[in-house]
């Protein structure tokens, strides 16, 4: 399998897009292939063009690069690679709160008090280090807030860890995305009324959203929602918060206070810091749940994600036997591409060797060019391969497999390098107007030994060819071709998709040079109502929310699966058309009540025969329908049973008390 290039990365796989960046799984490649995973988040070309972005984006990566929390995600490397900017962070096996909140829901289980109050504590505690940290440099206050403080910027491992994403980072693309009609529309909602008032913001704004974070969590509800935009800042602005105990009796009254402390409007009547915040919440949760650790919420992430940690760990397994050794290579100097302004080509070849009587080496190349374009060569018992080959008079690469595992590459156009490589030893170079590289005498397959000025000249007269019959290629391939295989030897082929005249299969010096076209993409515009469903192609994650553009390859047959809380799961087949084309979903919704179960005792509850997490808490059912709600203890087949419905959007409170023997009773 063929990955992208990217720097000292290779790319695995796309974990995430947004409006603005993509974030890949990456793995870096050390001395010996020894490397590690990291999340690669990389600034969409476009935005790299805004000089305003580029500085402040500097600017804020500076600043967030001296976080070293444990609460707060490493950003390891600040960069710019093929005119793209990067953040290289630590990798976090898991999942951020928004996605952990869908997984919650759509598994009919709650997150309960103490796991809230564990989650809200240990953001606290990240942005209280990253509210009081130091400049190294300056020994002065950084003053760093994070101003976008939601669920998508909070992951949490499969092993409890708390880790606050993006910080510094969110002001750039804050900035960026103002001017981009309707991009704020989820972020509004978790704004503090000095935000949506256009004023200065402190420290305390963080506080303000975190505690909007929590009212969330607590009351299973959006806080401030609207229509529009305009409807959504009048109510941050008014503030008038609805007491969480009318909407989940369970919250004890002094988690109330302290929730809504956090959400004062008047930021003076807040907490001071995030310090307090942080204190607060961690005193009640050791005196209201003093036997709780953060192995009880592992635990409680493992069952719910059990199935995707299986998945991933597969996979990071897979990845981390797979050889990236092949990766690595010296690139030409970039005084040398910037002098003749060309494209900078770096050529990566694996050889793997055998003994002359059992045939050549096999020698795969690989051909990176920092335009984006990537060619595969490979050579097996003197057969070249050539992928993703161009013949159009501006970029061309031709292997030559002589009866040995020597082979030679030239990039003629936008991109000049020179690459033979023999069984022994290399011989390379960048050609730029004027030959600069290393000149060795080499020992070429037989063992005699070969001049460097000698395959000098043969090398430049194959670029010479190459670049005259640019031209003279467009104009007659076919005698195009008839000329280069005179040129390399008489029992030499070049087959294009114009002339593929094939060879003796007895010419032992015969090169096969074979074009494949080049899979095409096609773009779908993927759109839903309502929007912010997840995307899965083929039942793959794509790691996506609507609305969103994904690239499909041409003339294939996908499935689209769509999928949103409180909404039935929407499938739909369909072919991808070329260029561009849009599918539209409407979503049915669900229609929900929900149930608090209180048990005076021990047992496994179940509501119409499927399990559910036997506590305390709100759980999400199937409005107007009948329920069957059954606790039993397994040993001492004690229980409780009860028949009843709930009304659309309503909630009922149901008390079981397992007994030795027992009856259904049905509830009005």
């Amino acid at each position: 399998m063929n990955y992208e290039v990217f720097g000292k990365y290779v790319l695995l796989e796309k974990l995430a897009m947004g409006g603005m960046a993509e974030v890949w799984l990456s793995r870096s490649i050390g001395s010996s292939g020894v490397g590690k995973f990291v999340a690669v988040k990389r600034i969409l070309s476009q935005f790299s063009e805004q000089p305003e972005f580029i500085e402040m984006f500097r600017e804020e990566a500076n600043i967030a690069i001296n976080l070293q929390h444990a609460n707060i995600v490493t950003i390891n490397e600040f960069g710019e690679e093929k005119a793209q900017f990067y953040i290289v962070m630590d990798l976090v096996n898991g999942r951020n709160l928004k996605q952990i909140l869908n997984k919650v829901k759509t598994s009919n289980v709650a997150l309960s008090i103490e796991h809230i109050v564990y989650i809200c504590k240990e953001i606290a505690a990240g942005l209280d280090y990253a509210h009081r940290c130091i400049d190294p440099k300056t020994a002065k206050p950084l003053n760093i807030i994070h101003r976008d403080m939601s669920p998508h910027n909070v992951m949490i491992s499969f092993e409890g860890e708390v880790k606050v994403v993006d910080f510094g980072i969110a002001k750039a693309e804050t900035q960026v995305e103002a001017t981009r009609a309707g991009t704020l529309k989820g972020k509004f909602g978790y704004m503090s009324p000095e935000q949506a008032d256009a004023q200065q913001v402190d420290q305390r704004t963080d506080i303000f959203s975190l505690g909007i974070i929590m009212w969330e969590l607590l009351a299973n509800d959006r806080l401030f929602v609207g229509k529009n935009e305009i409807e959504i800042l009048r109510k941050i602005k008014d503030c008038n918060i609805q007491p969480l105990r009318k909407l989940n009796a369970t919250v004890p009254p002094e988690l109330e206070k302290i929730v809504a402390k956090s959400l004062a409007k008047d930021r003076n009547l807040r907490y001071r810091n995030a310090d307090d915040f942080h204190r607060d919440l961690h005193k009640f949760l050791n005196v209201k749940y003093p036997d709780f650790s953060k192995a009880d919420f592992a635990k409680f992430l493992k069952n719910l994600f059990s199935k995707e940690i299986e998945d991933v760990s597969r996979k990071l397994l897979d990845y981390a036997k797979t050889d990236f050794s092949q990766y690595v290579s010296v690139s030409p100097t970039a005084s040398s591409a910037a002098a003749d302004k060309t494209t900078v080509s770096t050529s990566v070849t694996s050889t793997q060797h055998t003994n002359l009587k059992d045939g050549p080496a096999a020698t795969e190349s690989l051909d990176v060019q920092s335009n984006g374009k990537v060619n595969i060569i490979e050579a097996r018992n003197d057969k070249v391969e050539a992928k993703n080959l161009r013949m159009d008079g501006a970029v061309a690469n031709v292997a030559n497999s002589y009866s040995s595992s020597r082979s030679a590459t030239a990039n003629v156009g936008g991109t000049r390098s020179i690459s033979p490589y023999g069984t022994n030893a290399a011989y390379g170079g960048t050609y730029n107007g004027t030959y600069n590289g290393t000149r060795s005498k080499a020992s070429n397959s037989y063992g005699q030994p070969s001049s460097g000025y000698g395959g000098l000249v043969v090398i430049l007269l194959v670029l010479g060819v190459l670049i005259g019959g640019g031209v003279f290629y467009v104009n007659d391939p076919k005698q195009f071709n008839n000329v280069i295989s005179k040129f390399l030897g008489s029992g030499s082929n070049m087959s294009t998709t114009q002339d593929s005249r094939p060879t003796s299969p007895t010419d032992p010096n015969r090169t096969e040079l074979t074009s494949t076209t080049p899979e095409r993409i096609s773009q779908v515009a993927i759109t839903s109502d309502p929007s912010g469903a997840e995307v899965l192609i083929d039942d793959q994650p794509k790691g996506e929310i609507t609305p969103t553009t994904i690239k499909l390859p041409e003339g294939k047959k996908v499935k689209l699966t769509l999928r949103a809380p409180g909404y039935l799961e929407h499938s739909q087949e369909f072919s991808v058309q070329p260029n561009r084309m849009s599918v539209r979903a409407a979503m049915s919704r669900i229609r929900v009540g929900y149930l608090e179960v209180a048990i005076m005792g021990a047992g496994q509850l179940t509501i119409n025969g499927e399990s559910v997490q036997a506590q305390n808490g709100r759980i999400t059912v199937p409005a107007d329908t009948k329920l069957v709600v059954l606790v039993l203890d397994p040993v001492t087949k004690s229980g409780d049973e009860v028949h009843l419905q709930v009304a659309e959007n309503a909630s009922r409170r149901v008390t079981l008390i397992p007994r030795q023997s027992f009856k259904p009773r049905v509830l009005p």
